[in-house]
């Protein structure tokens, strides 16, 4: 009877492990959940037969940007690397994804979180009775060109 305990107890606490770091993982790729994001805020309106310019940046392309993301065909995707704020701003792109939270010339229209760590929660409640917290902070933010390029180009 008390192998029988012991082997259940271990099979939950594994599989409490399992969705804890499951979860935890799942958040590893904010750049996947951007690409996501902006089809969404521009599918069904207006917008989303204009064609578009968009910008992702270095992190969200190493944080799951792919190829398959890519599903509006109006619109053109760059992964051009090594700009920054400023090489931004002075490019034609309409949209951006990116790691710089304020790029000028560019609204800010959402941010995604991403993990950025855990720790043991030593104060165990009802209201949270798992033993490890998992992190978030904003690491991509979703841009849309404010100013025409032409004048954010030549002031």
């Amino acid at each position: 009877m008390l192998f029988a305990l012991g082997t259940i107890g271990l099979l939950l606490l594994s599989a409490l492990g399992t969705g804890i770091f499951s979860y935890a993982s799942s958040l590893n790729y904010p750049g996947g959940h951007a690409m996501e994001l902006l089809h969404t805020m521009h599918s069904g309106s207006p917008g989303a037969s204009i064609p578009a310019y968009v910008h992702i940046g270095n992190l969200a392309a190493t944080t799951g940007v792919s190829r398959f993301g890519e599903v509006n065909p109006y619109w053109t995707y760059s992964k051009e690397e090594g700009l920054d704020a400023t090489d931004l701003q002075q490019r034609p792109f309409t949209h951006l994804i990116s790691e710089f939270e304020n790029v000028e010339s560019y609204k800010s229209v959402a941010s995604v979180s991403g993990y950025s760590g855990g720790s043991i929660n030593r104060n165990l409640s009802l209201s949270y009775p798992l033993p490890f917290i998992v992190h978030t902070s904003p690491q991509l933010w979703i841009h849309i060109r404010t100013a025409n390029f032409a004048s954010a180009r030549n002031p």
